[in-house]
């Protein structure tokens, strides 16, 4: 498996340096944190400017999953929709892939059929049609499929009035 790719960004001023370090999310984020402490009117752009935040995808997921040699193991499945269920493996996907965990962030519908119990093949196939529709879920080739950003935002809770999915309780 590979891991994940670390970058380092220096900005040299004429009375500071400043330097980012870690994944690409995480140099972005710091980045634009910093651009609008220093601008000032920047600050509209990190309103409308989205970067997944892998810290509050795990925290949001944590409660749903556990990742166990690049398999991810689905907590409480019998309270959980079948998008709940296919959106949360996903998204476990996405974050075993930046750990280094899993080569891909992509699944196979094989995969899923072998990690989501009682759910036939057919019935994922359809609901990935149905997330696909939403843009919660990207279609990467024939039979792989992956989470997309709208759908990190999702279950991170940034995607305000949305009702894609049946988000199961904190405690469920």
């Amino acid at each position: 498996m590979s891991g994940s790719l670390t970058i380092r960004l220096e900005i040299p001023d004429k009375n500071i340096k400043v330097e980012f370090t870690g994944d690409e999310n995480t140099v972005m984020r710091d980045l634009f944190k910093f651009l609008s402490n220093v601008y000032p009117r920047l600050t509209i752009v990190d309103k409308i400017v989205y970067t997944p935040d892998l810290e509050a995808l795990l925290s949001a997921i944590s409660q749903h999953i556990r990742i166990s040699s690049g398999d991810i193991i689905l907590l409480g499945e019998e309270s959980k929709t079948t998008e709940s269920k296919i959106l949360y493996l996903l998204a476990g996907c996405y974050a075993a892939s930046r750990f280094g965990l899993r080569e891909k962030s992509s699944v196979s519908i094989e995969e899923m059929v072998r990690m989501v119990t009682n759910i036939s093949k057919k019935t994922i196939q359809n609901t990935l049609v149905d997330l696909v529709k939403k843009g919660l879920v990207l279609r990467q080739a024939r039979g792989m499929f992956e989470i997309s950003v709208k759908g990190i935002m999702f279950l991170s809770g940034g995607v305000e009035g949305e009702k894609a999915v049946d988000k199961p309780n904190p405690t469920g």
